[in-house]
């Protein structure tokens, strides 16, 4: 049977409004499902921090989401390779862990390209998550995510190891600071009504000093552990709500409690309007279609 020819240009008007319809995708951040938890990692790959988590992980029979850095991934390929064959989702965190709402367009793209470059050339795989650091972004930084076909990710539980290894210089003391935080902060949370993505960095030893005893208290409560795209599918939430559990004062509807709920950026926030937030996502993606069709016909260097 012969098809007939068809002319590549009267495929655009279709691909627009595939595109819109794709687009909630895109524009919005997620977080689990109720009675899921996902643990992520931030700011790897680092040579002696990782794969000591990577062990504690293996011996809970647990997968993890790294969000990890560029130039980290160049400076030590092998290390991501390990956390890639170890069955763990590899997620985008910028090359170098700019303030994404301080810089340019143009400075933002390359700190993306280029750290889905060197993770596609690492372990070929393209990420399809990325957390911006410090969780901040604005308009311009979610379009030129979206423009990648990017998810943004926040967390609605912060272990704070990062502050504690601040505090305490990385020490024993810092660990059991995060690991008494989380257990505070897990006491609270009911698995029946929220789902918990939680904040981690793989550059920390109180991160790795947590995990042995932070996994079974989490799963002795009822949650099931795996990696965000797991534990997201079905549950999304306008940017940039990642459905917290917590206010930033302990005050909430279901009375939960956590160490920290990060403070995100107010430029859109889950108080806008259905009609301002119906414009945002236009824009972004019809920023995102005009590029999509100049890489498609081959008018724009794209990443593939």
């Amino acid at each position: 049977m012969q098809f007939p020819t068809i002319n590549r240009w009267s495929v655009i008007p279709g691909l627009l409004m595939t595109l819109i319809w794709l687009h909630s995708a895109w524009a919005k951040v997620t977080s689990c499902q109720p009675g899921q938890w996902s643990l992520t990692f931030d700011d790897g790959p680092h040579p002696s921090i990782t794969p000591v988590i990577l062990d504690s992980l293996k011996k809970a029979n647990v997968t993890a989401t790294f969000f990890v850095l560029g130039e980290k991934v160049e400076k030590y390929p092998d290390m991501l390779k390990k956390v890639h064959a170890a069955g763990h989702e590899i997620a985008v965190h910028t090359w170098s862990h700019p303030h994404l709402t301080s810089i340019s367009a143009e400075e933002i793209r390359e700190e993306i390209r280029s750290t889905l470059d060197v993770v596609y050339e690492t372990i070929g795989v393209k990420p399809t998550l990325i957390r911006p650091p410090y969780g901040e972004t604005n308009e311009m930084v979610e379009s030129i995510m979206a423009e990648f076909g990017l998810e943004a990710i926040t967390w609605n539980v912060d272990s704070n190891d990062w502050r504690y290894a601040e505090t305490y210089n990385d020490s024993p003391v810092a660990g059991e600071a995060t690991k008494q935080g989380m257990l505070k902060s897990l006491a609270g949370i009911n698995p029946t009504t929220n789902g918990v993505i939680s904040l981690h960095h793989d550059i920390h030893q109180a991160s790795a000093y947590v995990l042995g005893d932070i996994i079974p208290a989490i799963q002795a409560k009822g949650f099931k552990l795996s990696t965000v795209q797991e534990c997201i599918k079905g549950s999304t939430a306008p940017w940039p709500s990642a459905n917290p559990i917590s206010s930033t004062n302990g005050s909430t509807s279901t009375s939960v409690e956590t160490a920290t709920v990060p403070t995100l950026p107010s430029q859109s926030t889950p108080n806008s309007s259905t009609a301002e937030l119906d414009i945002e996502y236009f824009k972004v993606v019809l920023n995102h279609m005009l590029r999509q069709i100049l890489c498609d016909f081959d008018l724009y260097h794209c990443f593939n």
